[in-house]
């Protein structure tokens, strides 16, 4: 895959290997800090570590962009500015096909996404792409139906979530989870390692990623995404143009990652 390249591994350690002020732009979906399904990934926020080496390798000017929850926003935000980012604005994600967790807690409808920029002379925002029915770009992104003034971006669909896999053969009940309110069956169980489905659990749609990654990166940029997860920042920068860089501990998500984008790139082809 020309301009794009994916590593295994922990982003604190990977990427040292890249100098300083190298990436233009850094757009991510790092763990929330819930302990998501009690998985050891979701502990934090991610590393100190991983935050002050996105820091280094980031060009002065460069923006950073970071999704998370809204239970730990403030964790995640607090970090990236004690490693010396400078904290921009919040975005926030709006979406209206959740599901409360629980009778005690709200329908979740929004995430938030850290906007944090390096200090120094450099890259500004591209608002003249990024604009809406030709307003100018907000902070909110999502769906505000006949009042729609923003970007809009529903939840990644099942054909966009699977694309490169196996998803069209037959599955069984034992591969998936419930029946949604919409008659369709939920995703694959997180604990079935196989690249024949995407089961990673916060899949985000290319067409956000590339909102994103279009308002935060000159053209022809150098992206980073040190928590690749499957995939979908890398599909956005290969429509966006210019080079990617992915990094994720886990290789079952970094083989889906790679069928994901080589599918992708043969859409754009045909688009």
């Amino acid at each position: 895959m020309n301009n794009i390249t994916l590593h295994t591994g922990d982003s604190a350690v990977v990427l040292k290997q890249y100098e300083d002020n190298y990436f233009d732009s850094i757009v991510t979906d790092p763990p929330y800090g819930i302990e998501f399904l009690k998985r050891d990934w979701d502990k934090n926020t991610g590393a100190i570590e991983v935050w002050q080496q996105c820091l280094r390798v980031l060009k002065p000017g460069g923006h950073l962009l970071a999704f998370s929850s809204a239970k730990t926003y403030h964790r995640l935000a607090s970090n990236i500015e004690d490693v010396g980012f400078e904290i921009r604005d919040q975005i926030m994600w709006l979406q209206n096909n959740n599901f409360p967790k629980s009778k005690n807690l709200l329908k979740p409808a929004h995430e938030p996404i850290v906007m944090a920029r390096k200090k120094g002379k450099g890259n500004n925002l591209n608002i003249i792409d990024t604009r809406v029915n030709d307003r100018y770009p907000a902070n909110v992104l999502g769906d505000l139906g006949q009042y729609q003034k923003y970007f809009f971006s529903p939840k990644v669909s099942r054909k966009e979530r699977n694309i490169g896999l196996q998803m069209h053969k037959p599955i069984t009940g034992k591969d998936v989870g419930p029946w949604s309110e919409k008659g369709e069956r939920l995703a694959v169980k997180l604990d079935r390692m196989t690249t024949k489905h995407n089961n990673h659990p916060t899949v985000k749609p290319v067409a956000l990623m590339k909102y994103l990654v279009t308002l935060v990166t000159p053209k022809q940029g150098k992206v980073l995404d040190p928590f690749n997860g499957s995939g979908s920042t890398g599909m956005a920068v290969k429509q966006f143009g210019g080079e990617y860089v992915g990094i994720d501990l886990n290789k079952h998500y970094i083989n889906i990652s790679k069928k994901r984008i080589e599918a992708w790139e043969e859409v754009i082809k045909e688009s």
